[in-house]
């Protein structure tokens, strides 16, 4: 994120696709995520501009981590079960599930 904003490169984890491949994101999981990440800058008061642009950066990785299936997600280990969590009820409490891998 530092690097697409215009900063020094200094992050050497995985890439989205990598790090989020046992993961069961929807699509209305990520548009929620997204939500709150705006909430979020609003209320910490990031500016307009700042936002925008993070914001986009944040879309742009979308295609990366959100699936259509479950089978779609490949555990990182072997020993590794895949993760999906179900959307938030009112109270805005959800409960990860975990799926044993391929």
């Amino acid at each position: 994120m530092t690097t697409a904003m215009g900063g020094e490169n200094h992050y050497f984890g995985k890439e989205p696709l990598l790090a989020h491949g046992h993961l069961f994101i929807t699509e209305k999981i990520f548009e929620l995520r997204h939500q709150i990440l705006k909430e979020c800058l609003d209320a910490c008061g990031v500016s307009e501009e700042l936002q925008k642009s993070w914001l986009k950066i944040d879309k742009a990785f979308k295609h990366q981590v959100v699936k259509n299936k479950i089978e779609e997600c490949v555990a990182r280990y072997v020993d590794e079960g895949i993760i999906s969590v179900e959307m938030p009820d009112e109270t805005g409490i959800s409960s990860p599930r975990s799926q044993s891998g391929k």
